[in-house]
């Protein structure tokens, strides 16, 4: 971050902080109801690794760039004059190894939620490769852009920054974010409606047992969480835009937190609405077949958002008829 200055740098960074600390609190309840079954504290008997592992993945990315941010902080306040940074004849700032590796992860935590989220897509439309043809297009831009990413961050100590760019590129590699950021933003949008109305769907289809509540929650769960995420990738790509280094800074670092936080707070949510559902149904027996299909559709649903289901055979396909 050398183009800004510690003034600067200490708020940037201490706002990086405390969004760290709002995604921590939403990760212990995310493993809690990843790892330990509804009714209390004993572990799962199926536990959806691939859920919990991409979970594990964003804390990991989250922990390695806070503390590289804090340490590269500490350096610059202690250690100014000592170590400064070098200068390349570009007249910019080389970057650093930590400023590599913090982009990187922060892409590398995009594509993991991304992943994850057109996962839940195509189960949701039992299994249609139709409707996630163009959300994977999308992440497959996504990775080339990452790759790209390494490449300029690499090659910016040659003095090739010389050239003009239509985005600010004193902090990072604003030319190469710009079509990463904006390929997530079309992938979340494209996949938060889908998903939304396919739930709409299926609880309509459950409405004898589903009351109007459950709809208003299925669709308000993932258009709060795909707001969310569209906000701060969208402001991404804007800020790239701006002259403003410390703008840059700000949203960069609170980017992985909030997209740490988007991704708990699904599960979260879907897993005691799912809890809820299934002592709801429980308590309601003996309850008619039909009765019993259509609850058993809307709580599958949400075991789908939730990652609380191993997702194996036709499960879906057969709950989704009415």
């Amino acid at each position: 971050m050398g183009a800004l200055t510690t003034q600067q740098h200490v708020p940037s960074v201490f706002t990086a902080a405390l969004f760290f600390g709002v995604y921590i609190s939403t990760l212990f309840s995310c493993i809690r109801w990843l790892v330990w079954d509804d009714g209390g504290w004993r572990i799962r008997k199926k536990i959806h690794w691939t859920t919990l592992s991409v979970a594990l993945l964003l804390f990991a990315c989250a922990l390695v760039n806070i503390s590289l941010t804090l340490r590269g902080l500490m350096i610059e306040v202690n250690d100014p004059i000592i170590h400064p940074k070098p200068t390349p004849r570009s007249g910019k700032p080389d970057h650093s190894w930590e400023a590599i590796v913090e982009c990187t992860l922060s892409n590398v935590s995009a594509l993991a939620a991304d992943g994850v989220l057109i996962y839940r897509c195509w189960l949701v439309y039992e299994r249609s490769l139709r409707i996630v043809i163009f959300p994977i297009l999308m992440w497959i831009c996504g990775v080339i852009c990452t790759i790209l990413q390494l490449y300029w961050q690499a090659i910016q100590a040659k003095g090739l920054l010389t050239a003009w760019q239509p985005v600010n590129t004193t902090i990072g590699p604003g030319t190469v974010l710009i079509p990463f950021w904006g390929s997530t933003i079309l992938l979340n949008a494209f996949a938060t409606v889908a998903i939304s109305a396919r739930l709409w769907k299926i609880a309509r289809d459950s409405e004898r047992v589903t009351s109007v509540s459950s709809i208003k929650f299925l669709t308000r769960v993932m258009t709060e969480s795909g707001v969310l995420y569209l906000v701060i990738t969208t402001a991404h790509f804007i800020v790239w835009f701006t002259p403003s280094a410390f703008a840059i800074s700000v949203v960069s670092n609170i980017n992985l937190p909030i997209i740490g936080i988007t991704y708990n707070l699904i599960i979260i949510r879907t897993s005691q609405a799912k809890a809820k559902e299934t002592q709801s149904f429980n308590a309601a027996r003996p309850a008619s077949p039909i009765q019993f299909g259509n609850s058993m559709t809307f709580t599958k649903t949400l075991e789908i958002q939730s990652g609380n289901t191993d997702m194996s055979g036709d499960t879906l396909a057969n709950t989704s008829k009415p």
